[in-house]
């Protein structure tokens, strides 16, 4: 499992077809994130990798103008710049712009688990609930899977989409 940061997302960082997971996420959770995992840089902007630089305080990303291809169990941050034209060498975020961080996941593989029972008050009972009411809403099936991690994914299958539950 890899930990990437980088400032754009493209479909070409895809190592197959497969699922992705994107969210958005905190600044506490990517400063806990990068903490933890030292990510490899992708970083394509200078300003911007010294702008997510000084928002994380957490260490320099440096400029890495490279190709990335996620694998399964890959994490990649992304420090989505939102705003008009960021001047060259700016230092700060103009007026009205902003950094979105967002982490884009590679699930492993996962099995389904037929044999489940989770308290109804736990996490992971409390997940089950609010996939079987989704379920019940959009005349779904809810599946429980299970990654090689025994990580707990919930989905629920309806109509030619899928959602999706996971524990953190």
């Amino acid at each position: 499992m890899t930990w990437y940061i980088g400032n754009a997302f493209s479909l070409s960082m895809l190592s197959a077809d497969g699922t992705l997971r994107c969210q958005r996420a905190s600044i506490e959770q990517v400063r806990h994130w990068v903490a933890q995992t030292r990510p490899t840089s992708f970083m394509g902007h200078a300003d911007i990798a010294r702008i997510v630089s000084e928002q994380l305080a957490v260490y320099d990303i440096p400029v890495n103008r490279t190709n990335i291809k996620l694998q399964p169990g890959d994490n990649a941050i992304i420090a989505q710049y939102m705003g008009a034209r960021l001047p060259e060498g700016a230092t700060e975020l103009p007026e009205g712009a902003r950094i979105e961080y967002f982490l884009v996941a590679i699930p492993v593989s996962t099995q389904e688990v037929t044999d489940y029972s989770f308290d109804e008050h736990s996490e992971l009972g409390v997940m089950l609930r609010k996939a079987e009411e989704v379920a019940a809403v959009v005349g779904g099936k809810v599946t429980v899977t299970q990654d090689e991690y025994r990580n707990y994914y919930f989905e629920v299958a309806a109509r030619g989409f899928t959602a999706s539950l996971w524990e953190e």
